[in-house]
C-alpha cells in the first residue's frame, strides 16, 4: 500500500476528525493559505461539488508540517548522500525520501520539480527543495545532500556499525524428528 498524496491525508485527517468518511470526489479543495489564527499555521475552504448530495462550503484551520522533518539523516544526525544521475530533476528526489520516510510527497508538493539537477560528481553537493504553496500538508523547505550514483562507496554507505538480523526458529523447526540416528544425548546427573 502506498503512501497517501498530500490531498488524500488531509482528507483523511478532516474525516478522522470528524467521524466521517466523505468521498475524496465530493469535495473541490481550495487552496491552502498561511495563517495565524487560531495557532494554526494553513487555513483552506473546502465546497461540495456540484451532482453530489453535498452542499455548501466550509473553512477549516490546520498546521501543515514542515518539510525539514524529512531530513535525510543517520541515526547521530549527519546527513546522508542520496545517490542520483545526471539527468534527473528535483522531483526524482522524492522516491528515495518517500521510501525512507512512508511519505506520498508528490511533484505537486514541490516547486520546479520539472528543474534537472545540477551537474552531479563525487562530491555530495546540497540541493533544496522548496514546498509548493499549494501542498496540502507541506511547507517549508528541505536540504537534501545529492551525489553522483558513481560516487565511492564509503561516501554513500558510511554506516559500518549495523544492527544485524534475528529470526527465531521454533525448537520443533529445528529438531522435527526427536530420534535422530548416531546422536546420543545423556543428561548430566542431578548433584544431590
Amino acid at each position: 500500500m502506498s503512501a497517501p498524496t498530500s490531498k488524500q491525508a488531509l482528507l483523511r485527517c478532516l474525516n478522522v476528525t470528524n467521524s466521517q468518511s466523505v468521498p475524496i470526489d465530493e469535495l473541490d479543495f481550495g487552496v491552502p493559505a498561511p495563517t495565524t489564527e487560531y495557532n494554526k499555521n494553513t487555513t483552506i475552504v473546502l465546497t461540495a461539488r456540484a451532482g453530489t448530495d453535498r452542499f455548501g462550503s466550509r473553512r477549516f484551520w490546520y498546521d501543515r508540517a514542515d518539510l525539514s522533518l524529512l531530513a535525510m539523516v543517520d541515526g547521530e544526525g549527519a546527513m546522508v548522500p542520496v545517490a542520483m544521475s545526471n539527468g534527473q530533476t528535483l522531483k526524482d528526489l522524492l522516491v528515495p525520501i518517500n521510501l525512507r520516510h512512508r511519505t506520498g510527497l508528490t511533484s505537486e508538493d514541490i516547486l520546479d520539480g520539472d528543474t534537472l539537477l545540477p551537474e552531479l560528481s563525487p562530491q555530495p553537493r546540497l540541493i533544496t527543495l522548496r514546498a509548493a504553496p499549494g501542498s496540502y500538508v507541506w511547507l517549508g523547505q528541505l536540504d537534501v545532500l545529492v551525489a553522483s550514483a558513481k560516487t565511492l562507496i564509503d561516501t554513500l554507505l558510511p554506516e559500518e556499525d549495523l544492527p544485524g538480523f534475528y529470526y527465531r526458529l521454533p525448537i520443533e523447526a529445528l529438531l522435527p524428528n526427536e530420534d535422530l540416528p548416531g546422536f546420543v544425548y545423556e543428561a548430566a546427573p542431578v548433584a544431590t
